[in-house]
């Protein structure tokens, strides 16, 4: 599953949201991780996905 499928089974993105990237937490070994990923990026059990807003 991707971020953009994630997004579409939790209800599909708000008028103003960004449509090309996302914030993407990870548990990794190295502790929580979060980064700005495209939203073909795959995700994992337990990663918490974060749409942001855009600008115009």
């Amino acid at each position: 599953m991707t971020v953009q499928t994630a997004v579409a089974i939790a209800g599909g993105y708000a008028p103003r949201a960004n449509r090309t990237y996302a914030e993407l937490t990870r548990l990794t070994q190295d502790g929580m991780v979060t980064a700005a990923v495209p939203i073909t990026t795959p995700v994992r059990p337990g990663d918490t996905i974060v749409i942001k807003e855009r600008f115009f």
